[in-house]
Parts: C-alpha cells; structure tokens; sequence
C-alpha cells in the first residue's frame, strides 16, 4: 500500500480537528518521523488508543493514570471515543484503574455505556431467536465481526459497540434464510440494494424494532466483497475451521481464529479505502 495514502488516512483520523485548513500535526518536513504537534486533542486520543484493547492489565492502568495526569481539558473524550466506537472500552478502563475524570464527562461516557449495554442485549437476543430459527429450518449460519467478537474476544459484549448483526449463510440457502427473517418480524426494503447481487457479498440489510432499538441484520453469502483482488471465500470452505461460542442457551458458530483476523482485519483496511477514517475499535477487534 503506498506509503503516502497511509498518511492520508493517518490525518484523517476521526477526533482530530482540522484548523486553518491544515491539521496541526503530521509528517515532519523531511518525511522521515511522525510528529503529533502541540493540539491538545493529541493527549485524548492517545488515551483512548491505549484503552483499545478488550482486557487491561496493572502495566496499561498504571501508564492510562500518567496520560490522564497530563490531560487538561477532558471535555472532548466522549465526543473522540464514540468517533471510534470506544466508548463502553474508554468508560470501563478509566473506571477499572481508579482514574477520577470530571463528573459530566464520566456521566456521558455511563451514558453511552448503558446504551450500548441495552442496545447489544436487543441484538444478542435478536442472534438467539434467528439462530434457533435456522437450526430448526437446517440452515447453516456463522457470526460475523461484531456479533462474533463481543461474544468471544471483549469480556462481555456490552463493551463492543455495533450497530448491525453481520451472518453469513450458504449461498444455496441464501433465499430461504432472507424468508425466515421476514417470518420472525423482519422488513427487507429490496430498493436499497443498489450493487447487482453476482458483484455483492451480502443482501440488503433486514430491519426491526424491538424495545425501542432498530436491530439490523446484513446476510452475508460469501465473506468478502466478489473482486478480483481478494478470492471468494463461501461457507463451505470456511466451515472446517469454524468455533462456537455459547450465548445464553444457544451454541453459535463463527470464524476460526485465522480467518477471523484476517476478516477483522481486510474490513478495517476497507474502511480506510471507503470513508477515509480508521476507528480505534478495530485495534482492539
């Protein structure tokens, strides 16, 4: 990957702000070396980055309490964590190493940590009731991303923001497996799916509301976009190596370890390539 569209995204990092047209950090002149500069954002999102990851330890809480002794202003942490769907992390590290932060800001970030707790308890049961659905109907299904590594990477799925169910089926059960989600109280918009199925790796997304939460659905029938860049990958071949993780009474199938990262991974670098912003989530992913 070029060495100066890196850069590119490196300055578009969500939470940094821009001012007088240039951002106040950068490359150094000769090129060689990585500067932050002198905005005070840096010493936030630096924090944020060192709660990306799903479990700390004493090392990591000891060096969060030495940033958050520089920190002046905390007033734009819950802003720059949501950026980067940090949020339930950013709240549950501070909060495991004992660092006081001012009382608004840590009543936003529990804010936006319960909502994510409630938001991901719809989901999860939402993953329950289609997982049965489907095993009654002998339909293979595998988690993907979020819903696959809340349940087995994060130490519970309260702290992995989402905002979608991403599963994939087989490609033959496709069709019926898009039936019994409109069987269970689904709605599928067809016109939304603007990309012709033979190029597409999943359907348009299926939508419904439960408890005051639009819980959406993405069903995948190969994993990655149909390019020539990246072969397609189908169920078939990832079955032999996939895991299970167990969610409440429901045993769920999702990726092996390898395809897993890799997956993680390949949505990340996309996004870099799609919306030009890289999220501190997928470091902790």
């Amino acid at each position: 990957m070029p060495e100066n569209f890196l850069r590119t995204r490196r300055l578009s990092a969500p939470g940094l702000p821009r001012t007088s047209g240039h951002h106040p950090y950068g490359p150094s002149p000769d090129g060689k070396r990585w500067h932050w500069g002198e905005d005070p954002a840096k010493r936030l999102i630096r924090l944020v980055g060192l709660c990306a990851r799903p479990v700390g330890h004493r090392a990591m809480y000891d060096q969060l309490g030495e940033m958050a002794s520089a920190i002046e202003s905390w007033d734009a942490l819950p802003h720059i964590a949501e950026r980067h769907g940090m949020a339930p992390l950013v709240y549950h590290h501070l909060r495991e190493a004992g660092i006081d932060i001012p009382t608004c800001v840590n009543r936003t970030l529990k804010s936006a940590y319960l909502t994510h707790r409630f938001a991901n308890r719809q989901r999860m049961a939402a993953l329950e009731e289609i997982a049965a659905v489907y095993r009654q109907a002998g339909i293979e299904m595998l988690a993907l991303k979020g819903a696959a590594l809340a349940n087995t990477v994060y130490l519970v799925s309260a702290l992995r923001c989402m905002c979608d169910l991403d599963l994939m089926v087989a490609d033959q059960q496709a069709d019926e497996a898009r039936e019994r989600l409109k069987s269970i109280g689904f709605d599928i918009h067809e016109e939304v799916d603007v990309q012709p199925r033979p190029l597409s790796h999943h359907y348009p997304p299926a939508m419904r509301q439960r408890n005051g939460v639009g819980v959406m659905v993405e069903l995948h029938h190969h994993l990655y976009s149909i390019s020539k860049l990246i072969p397609t990958v189908t169920l078939d071949r990832l079955r032999p190596d996939a895991i299970s993780f167990d969610l409440g009474n429901t045993r769920i199938d999702t990726l092996g370890p390898e395809q897993m990262l890799w997956h993680t991974y390949i949505h990340a670098v996309g996004r870099l390539q799609l919306v030009e912003q890289f999220r501190l989530i997928h470091v902790a992913d």
